[in-house]
């Protein structure tokens, strides 16, 4: 087993010509809903169904698109994760960005929960910080209760 590529996109692209090294293309889509984690094959085939699926090669890689894969509307089997205490706050209007115990950020606004993402990459912005490589949830929390001493 190898993973081949790891991605944020719902198309994975690969390498033609390190097909012949594997015999099975399964891609794996993992869902991080606010304080729930799932996992959901959203792809599995051979490499000939692949190279059947995928896209005529480009600069020699395969292109499966996202209709070639199936992807829930919500994971069923997905179970809640704990975030644990709030460990600190940061307010700006009617939001409230919390930081856990267990490193995750959650948001409230107007006291309804909502993803937090959004609201850190405005907070950030806000802030002069630069973007990263990787904007998780996780890293842009560290990233902006970091400058903001929290």
């Amino acid at each position: 087993m190898s993973v081949k590529t790891i991605t944020t996109s719902t198309g994975v692209s690969l390498k033609e010509s390190t097909l012949d090294l594997v015999d099975r293309i399964i891609v794996v889509w993992l869902d991080t809903n606010e304080d729930e984690i799932g996992v959901h094959v959203a792809y599995d085939a051979s490499v000939e169904e692949f190279s059947a699926d995928s896209a005529a090669p480009y600069r020699g890689s395969l292109r499966l698109g996202r209709g070639s894969m199936t992807f829930p509307n919500k994971q069923p089997s997905a179970q809640k994760f704990e975030v644990g205490d709030v460990i600190a706050t940061h307010v700006e209007g009617n939001i409230v960005i919390r930081k856990h115990t267990s490193g995750s950020f959650t948001a409230l606004v107007d006291g309804e929960p909502m993803p937090a993402r959004q609201y850190l990459i405005e907070i950030r912005n806000t802030l002069g910080l630069p973007d990263k490589a990787t904007n998780t949830t996780r890293s842009l929390g560290a990233q902006v209760f970091g400058k903001l001493g929290k």
